[in-house]
């Protein structure tokens, strides 16, 4: 993994928050910049612990690019 990633969700908020460092920032906005304009399958990255590129603890996390937002 290419600095620190936790995401985590608060029930009580409802809230998703994403903490990082430096790294673990420039790494999300990489992975943002790769998939934008590209349709499915290519215009979505998962966030899991277990692919090394969130830390422990973590909620998985699918980013997905949709002009239809």
């Amino acid at each position: 993994m290419k600095g620190k990633i936790k995401v985590k969700y608060d029930e009580s908020g409802p809230e998703i928050t994403i903490i990082a460092d430096e790294k673990g920032l420039a790494y999300l906005a990489d992975v943002c910049k790769r998939i934008a304009g590209k349709d499915s399958p290519a215009g979505h990255f998962h966030l899991m612990a277990e692919m090394k590129n969130l830390v422990k603890g973590s909620v998985r996390t699918t980013i997905i690019y949709s002009a239809k937002v």
